[in-house]
């Protein structure tokens, strides 16, 4: 079994992955018909389909929807007999919206601040 399309090194909570592994024989040609079953081992989210049968050149693929949870994260392909093999990838913390205010005149002498949606700062 050897990977085929893994992973990238960091990916974003909730993506969607497309993943690859070539199952081989002895000699590296690549092996159809075989089942492999897909797993997610770490870090959440899920993997649709969870086992696939490789083709003709020994490709079987699934689609790993990446968990919400910062951190790292492997899912794993699996033959009926054998080690499986881990794809790893770190799962990058959720962009924070950015705070903006701004400060409109209310009287004179006095103002008041709003934040990014219009309302009152504060309040």
């Amino acid at each position: 079994l050897q990977i085929a399309s893994g992973p990238p090194a960091q990916v974003a909570p909730g993506a969607v992955v497309p993943l690859a592994v070539r199952v081989v024989d002895d000699r590296g040609a690549g092996v159809g018909g075989v089942v492999v079953t897909w797993t997610v081992s770490a870090g959440g989210g899920t993997v649709d389909p969870t086992s696939a049968t490789s083709e003709a050149d020994g490709t079987a693929r699934t689609r790993w929807t990446v968990g919400a949870t910062a951190g790292a994260a492997t899912v794993s392909a699996a033959l009926a007999s054998g080690a499986p093999l881990a794809m790893a990838a770190q799962i990058a913390a959720a962009a924070r919206p950015a705070a903006a205010f701004s400060v409109r005149p209310a009287a004179a002498g006095a103002a008041t601040a709003f934040d990014a949606s219009g309302s009152r700062a504060g309040d």
